[in-house]
């Protein structure tokens, strides 16, 4: 992820657009917290986030996670930086 977050939803000017009544038009978001994780919000959207079946309004994802806005499943595969050990 080379930038500060990422917006799923259903309006055009989102990173991840989703085409199904079930998404808000800005659904959720991804982006890195002040540790360095990843963090998963959802933006007061109308159907919720569901991560492992379980509805969040935020949370720190974790490799392998998956998470489902609308009908469409994510995982989320994490991967080392180059150059870091």
């Amino acid at each position: 992820m080379d930038r500060s977050e990422t917006v799923i939803g259903r309006d055009p000017t989102c990173d991840i657009v989703l085409v199904e009544k079930s998404v808000s038009g800005r659904h959720a978001r991804i982006k890195r917290n002040a540790g360095g994780f990843f963090e998963l919000e959802d933006l007061a959207s109308t159907n919720g986030t569901a991560v492992e079946g379980e509805r969040v309004e935020k949370m720190v994802l974790q490799d392998g996670d998956t998470f489902v806005v609308g009908e469409t499943r994510f995982s989320i595969l994490i991967a080392p930086v180059v150059g870091e050990d």
